[in-house]
Order: C-alpha cells, then sequence, then structure tokens
C-alpha cells in the first residue's frame, strides 16, 4: 500500500483517489489563459475602486483635521498630503459638486461619490459573476 502526503496529513492511494474525484459537475480546473487575464482585469478595477473611496475617506479627514485645527495646513508635509488627495479625488468629487444644490458649507459629495463606486464595484463583480457563470472568457 502506498502513502501520499496531501497538505501535510499521510493518506492511502484509495483515500487520495477518492479524495482528488469529482464530486459535482463544477468541480475545480485549471484556469485558461484568457480567464486569468479577464479575473486579473476584474480585480484590478475593484482594487483601484477600493483604493479611490479610501483616497476620499483621507481626504475628508484630512479635510476636517484642518478645518477644526488639529492639523497645521502649512505645514509642508500636510500640504503635500491634501494636494495629493485633491488630485487623486478632484475627477470623481468636482462633477459631483457641479451637480449638487448649495447646502452651505456642508460638502456631502464624499458620501455620494463613495455610494456610487461602491454601486460600480458591485456591478463590476456581477458582470465578472455572470461572465463567469456563462463561460465567457477573452
Amino acid at each position: 500500500m502506498q502513502v501520499h502526503l496531501v497538505r501535510g496529513i499521510a493518506h492511502s492511494e484509495a483515500e487520495v483517489n477518492i479524495a482528488s474525484a469529482p464530486t459535482h459537475r463544477y468541480s475545480r480546473r485549471t484556469l485558461t489563459f484568457g480567464e486569468k487575464i479577464m479575473f486579473a482585469i476584474f480585480w484590478l478595477a475593484g482594487e483601484l475602486i477600493h483604493l479611490m473611496i479610501l483616497a476620499i475617506i483621507a481626504a475628508a479627514v484630512l479635510s476636517m483635521l484642518i478645518s477644526f485645527g488639529v492639523v497645521n495646513p502649512r505645514s509642508q508635509f500636510v500640504y503635500t498630503v491634501g494636494d495629493f488627495l485633491n488630485r487623486v479625488t478632484a475627477p470623481i468629487l468636482n462633477p459631483i459638486r457641479r451637480h449638487m444644490p448649495y447646502l452651505g458649507n456642508i460638502d456631502i459629495s464624499p458620501v455620494i461619490a463613495i455610494l456610487l463606486l461602491e454601486a460600480l464595484q458591485y456591478l463590476l463583480a456581477d458582470i465578472y459573476g455572470r461572465l463567469v457563470m456563462a463561460g465567457l472568457t477573452f
């Protein structure tokens, strides 16, 4: 009787053959090159959306810290971080601000932007799931 190591545990040959046999028609298989590319594209898009959400949150927090006088806006580090966050989030927030009514000193465009980005992330996940279930690849 031959003994195999599977994930550090000794198993007999019969146990390995039974464990490796597909139990249903959706068993694991290796991905094709097109499936790997499709997965990479959707993963990258999801990560970029997540990073944009984090940048919007960081910009809002920094803006509040500056307005309450917690951090010094004339500090070189604070200015550099604020300028970077403004440049990164401006393409998303400025169109929303143009279409929002004036609410005084309250800016709710980051909340709306985060909600829209989350909706886009769910939409991309749904599209990817439907493509995988349909078996479509590039």
